[in-house]
């Protein structure tokens, strides 16, 4: 039914007037208030708590029987090669879908970035066939990949076992590169760093939340590495442990769970990821009693043979954390350009 003509002037009146002001402010409110009460309900969550403290035992002998050699790139311990992943979400019917031609843009920047690189990008049937490889004896890895399941936590367990077991640098399709992987570590570095990490997050002086993001956090977008290093056996334990908790919370196999945002990041993702490292630098560097010590970070920090980038390194672009909005500032390695959707229907990539 059509609006008669004065009731349409009153409409526009009505929407053109400075009431629109308060009406928006009450609704920002309101959604503001509806994010707020999320989190504040991931605050009480004591499996959050159970997680950050969980040391699990792990030998890195025991998760692979033939590591790859690993010999000197020039000065560098890390080898010449690119992984990225490309997972089917199991809800997807398409058999083979198309990576978007903006991902395909991103792969291209880190061929011509690093022409002396290996690059390689594993799909579901590549993905199966190298844990069967590499893994055979891991019972619990072969049956989460045989499987149906969550493509993102697949996507997070693949990129540790393939630093484990091969090495290289792991980084995900939306993602950009920005200078060659022979200049990540600085010349000093070269020799000894086994393992490139950045920050992705850094609350630098402002309170903790205490809730699913660290004081400071991990990327996991983008990870370079000599084959072997025991961070990923002590991730890889702590991934098959939460899931098998997240297996009996919810009393369903893996292949049948559909997780939560809050499940993939504190299971297999950034959130479970900055705990195992953080643990295993501790190991290293005793001296380390927070993540707060590692906070603001404006040059590398070598950690036995792990080097942790500055904000800027993997990071940059962010509106948080220190990071430079603007522009291609001279610690960036890489870009990550948040464009992987994987919080429903689609993999995380």
């Amino acid at each position: 039914m059509f609006l008669s003509a004065s009731r349409w002037r009153l409409s526009r009146r009505f929407l053109s007037s400075r009431r629109l002001v308060p009406i928006a402010l009450i609704l920002g409110f309101a959604l503001v208030l509806t994010f707020y009460t999320i989190h504040i309900q991931s605050l009480h969550d004591p499996r959050f708590y159970e997680r950050v403290s969980l040391q699990v035992p792990h030998d890195p002998a025991s998760l692979s029987s033939g590591l790859a050699q690993s010999p000197r790139q020039g000065d560098h311990l890390i080898p010449h090669k690119i992984w990225q992943i490309f997972l089917t979400p199991p809800e997807i019917k398409e058999a083979r879908p198309e990576i978007p031609q903006k991902q395909r843009d991103f792969i291209e920047s880190w061929k011509v970035n690093n022409r002396d690189h290996e690059y390689h990008l594993l799909r579901d049937n590549d993905t199966v066939a190298f844990v069967q490889e590499n893994f055979a004896q891991n019972e619990a890895l072969q049956k989460i990949f045989a499987g149906k399941g969550s493509a993102a936590m697949k996507s997070d367990i693949l990129r540790y076992l393939l630093l484990f077991a091969i090495g290289g640098v792991y980084t995900d399709l939306d993602t950009v590169a920005w200078i060659p992987i022979d200049y990540w570590a600085p010349r000093e570095y070269r020799s000894t760093a086994r393992l490139i990490i950045g920050i992705e997050f850094d609350r630098l002086e402002d309170e903790n939340w205490k809730g699913v993001h660290h004081e400071l956090q991990f990327c996991q977008w983008t990870i370079a590495a000599a084959p072997g290093h025991p961070i990923f056996s002590a991730m890889v334990a702590r991934a098959l442990k939460l899931l098998g908790d997240l297996e009996e919370s919810y009393g369903k196999p893996f292949a049948e769970i559909k997780p939560t945002t809050n499940d993939v990041l504190t299971t297999t993702g950034p959130s479970a990821w900055t705990d195992a490292v953080f643990q295993e630098l501790q190991k290293i560097d005793p001296s380390l009693k927070s993540l707060r010590d590692l906070s603001g970070l404006k040059k590398e920090k070598m950690i036995g043979d792990v080097l942790i980038l500055p904000i800027d390194g993997f990071g940059a672009g962010q509106r948080h954390s220190g990071s430079t909005r603007l522009g291609v500032p001279p610690a960036a390695r890489a870009k990550h350009k948040f464009h992987g959707v994987w919080k429903g229907r689609e993999s995380r990539i």
